[in-house]
Order: structure tokens, then C-alpha cells, then sequence
């Protein structure tokens, strides 16, 4: 599986010279980079940006499992208390793969959610020169998909910045209408507390994340 070698290199890379450190916080950096490098020569670009936010996000599991500094262990009868990176690296590199995966799952989504967000534009600025949305409506599309926000109702559109700056002058009654109308058109679909985009409108999924 050569397409695997390169992921498995990297993790050891980063593993044996996190066993070198001493107790300081430059190791880690070092071996995060020299992981990135390794990563990033063998096309895996995207991924290697996104692995300090794996470990970032996952930091009490890298503390854990990370070669222990001979300083750092309880040396005791029946315990190794030879050199850093005598542990075996296998749990920490099974750790980096999965988070290798994580993050070609995640550059994946971001990339089809940047590809939804032009789509969308796109087919919101078609429905206003249809005149099928008002000039208000598709400035409600366009600002829920700049700002991905919470599940909006009627009091949030007519009282809660930015949505009061197209509603805060009209009534609840043409907040409700236009709420109505876009979710009939399916562009907006019912969620706990009010309504939230559907940006799945094209899909012919009828989910909405």
C-alpha cells in the first residue's frame, strides 16, 4: 500500500522526534513540522494544514500518547525507564492516521460547502431576475448564507442585528410572508425555533445542512 507509506513515515517522523525532547515546547512544533513536510511531499497538502487542528482539537489523546521523556516517567521496579521513544510508536501513528483521515473528510467538505455557497448564489440571484423572490427576500438568502446562523423567526428577523436592517421597518406580517414563502419554495426548511437555510435545495435530498 504505497499510498500509505508516506502517512506512516510521517507519523514516525513526528513520533521519534518528539522521543528527542527535552522539556520544552519546541519539539512538538519541530516534529509537527517535519510530519507537514513529509505530507505535503507526497500530495497531501490540504491534509498536513489541517493536522494541528486534529491535535489541537484532540490534545489530552496526543499528551497521552506521545513517547514519554525519561524525566516524565515513574521509574519503579518492573518499569522502563530507558531513553524517550522506547515505547512502541504503533498507538500514536494509528492516532495520526485517523487524523489524516479526519482531515481528507473535512478538506473534502469544505470543499463541496465553498461549491454549494456559488451554487447557491448563483441560483438565488436567477430566482430574483425571475421575479419569483423579492428584491427583500434574496437579500434574506444571501445574508443567511454569508452568515450561516441559528434557526431565525419572525421576532429575529424584525429585532435581531443584521436581520433588522432588512425587517426592522416592516411588519411581522410581511416577516411571516416572506418565511412562508421562501420555505414553500424550499429554499428554507422548518428547524426548532424558526427556519434555517436549506442548502441542499438542488440536491433532491431534502436535508439542509
Amino acid at each position: 500500500m504505497a499510498d500509505e507509506e508516506p502517512a506512516v513515515r510521517a507519523a514516525l517522523a513526528h513520533y521519534h522526534i518528539l522521543s528527542l525532547r527535552p522539556l520544552s515546547g519546541a519539539y512538538p512544533l519541530a516534529a509537527r513540522l517535519a510530519e507537514a513536510v513529509i505530507l505535503q511531499a507526497a500530495g497531501r497538502v490540504f491534509e498536513s494544514c489541517l493536522m494541528s487542528e486534529y491535535y489541537l482539537r484532540h490534545a489530552a489523546a496526543y499528551e497521552s500518547l506521545s513517547p514519554k521523556h525519561p524525566d516524565l516517567r515513574q521509574s519503579g521496579p518492573g518499569q522502563d525507564s530507558g531513553p524517550a521513544g522506547g515505547d512502541d510508536p504503533t498507538r500514536f501513528v494509528a492516532f495520526c492516521l485517523d487524523g489524516l483521515v479526519w482531515g481528507g473528510r473535512e478538506v473534502e467538505e469544505r470543499i463541496a460547502e465553498g461549491l454549494r455557497q456559488v451554487v447557491l448564489e448563483r441560483h438565488y440571484e436567477e430566482l430574483r431576475q425571475a421575479r419569483q423572490v423579492t428584491a427583500r427576500q434574496h437579500a434574506l438568502l444571501r445574508l443567511l448564507l454569508d452568515v450561516q446562523a441559528l434557526p431565525v423567526g419572525i421576532q429575529a428577523l424584525c429585532r435581531v442585528s443584521p436581520f433588522s436592517l432588512l425587517y426592522g421597518r416592516a411588519s411581522e406580517q410581511t416577516a411571516r410572508r416572506d418565511l412562508k414563502r421562501l420555505s414553500g419554495m424550499g429554499l428554507l426548511a422548518p428547524s426548532p425555533g424558526g427556519f434555517v437555510l436549506n442548502r441542499r435545495v438542488l440536491c433532491g435530498e431534502g436535508g439542509v445542512s
